[in-house]
């Protein structure tokens, strides 16, 4: 089972090298793609805040060439929900000059269609804001050439087990870390704006959305701490359920946090892949425990899955 680590800078790679990553992915600031003076969508990859991306062409290449001398793969993220034609050619001519990439995580069909076509060897990862929920989706994508499928993390446990098994031809991936919104991304602006009264939750993004009824002193109190829940959401209690579905990879979510956190959640994730198949409960026990050790106190119980 590989691990997909985020990276925003060169300067993380030999760390997380050192750790046994060797499967990434980043996004890249819309100046490489537009240069400094031009506007684009303020959305390129789904992260567009400063310091999420790589900034500069001479940093990316650098970065193909130090992951591939370990055998490793970058893949680049341009999984927003849909481009203009100026922008769809100048993402077409980042990849075309770019040929350490080793695919694409992507979520616009007319992208998808023209890099099949211009740039076959590239892989085509399909993102979760495409919104695949079912077996009829990956057929049609799969159609396209879609050959991996990043898992919406709102599919439960069963629902995941069964789409991987009704296709053996192709590989999934899922989120497994530090993703606490429990909302589509693929449906974001529609549901986001409805608040679950068992679950608190507003996504920043949204906070200027008036909500139809008052909340509580509680749920004020949970919303103004989900930003210290974020980091603590996690699925690696499941990784023993993934792994006898078949699931191929998992996620570790957050181009934009600190690298010391993404060593330690990674070490964390690598240890738990490699702890001994057991009954389930057992399995739980001890990436419970393993927890401890890692970060120094026991797990929030904010599970994923």
């Amino acid at each position: 089972m590989e691990i997909l680590c985020p990276l925003r800078a060169c300067a993380e790679i030999e760390p997380l090298l050192g750790a046994g990553a060797r499967h990434f992915y980043a996004g890249v600031d819309s100046e490489v793609l537009f240069g400094s003076s031009a506007w684009a969508s303020p959305i390129i990859n789904c992260r567009p805040w400063p310091g999420c991306n790589f900034e500069t062409d001479e940093s990316v290449r650098a970065a193909c060439e130090a992951i591939r001398r370990e055998d490793g793969r970058l893949y680049v993220t341009f999984n927003w929900h849909s481009y203009r034609s100026w922008e769809l050619s100048a993402i077409l001519e980042f990849l075309s000059r770019h040929d350490g990439l080793a695919g694409v995580v992507l979520a616009d069909l007319t992208l998808l269609d023209q890099i099949r076509k211009t740039l076959p060897r590239l892989r085509l990862i399909l993102g979760t804001v495409a919104n695949v929920q079912n077996a009829g989706a990956v057929e049609f994508f799969r159609q396209r050439g879609v050959s991996q499928f990043v898992l919406p993390r709102h599919l439960t446990i069963g629902e995941i087990e069964r789409i991987v098994s009704g296709h053996p031809d192709l590989e999934f991936e899922v989120f497994i870390k530090n993703q606490d919104c429990f909302f589509s991304q693929g449906l974001c602006y529609y549901t986001h704006d409805k608040i679950d009264p068992a679950v608190p939750y507003k996504c920043n993004s949204v906070r200027r959305v008036v909500p139809s009824r008052a909340f509580s002193p509680a749920e004020e109190e949970a919303l103004s701490t989900h930003q210290a829940t974020l980091l603590r959401s996690c699925g690696v209690c499941a990784i023993q359920a993934f792994r006898d579905a078949g699931v191929a990879a998992v996620k570790l979510v957050g181009r934009e946090i600190p690298l010391e956190s993404k060593l330690q959640d990674f070490v964390f994730i690598r240890r738990a892949i490699e702890t001994p198949g057991s009954r389930a409960e057992e399995f739980g026990e001890g990436v419970r425990r393993l927890h401890e050790e890692i970060y120094g106190g026991g797990c929030a119980r904010d599970c994923m899955y």
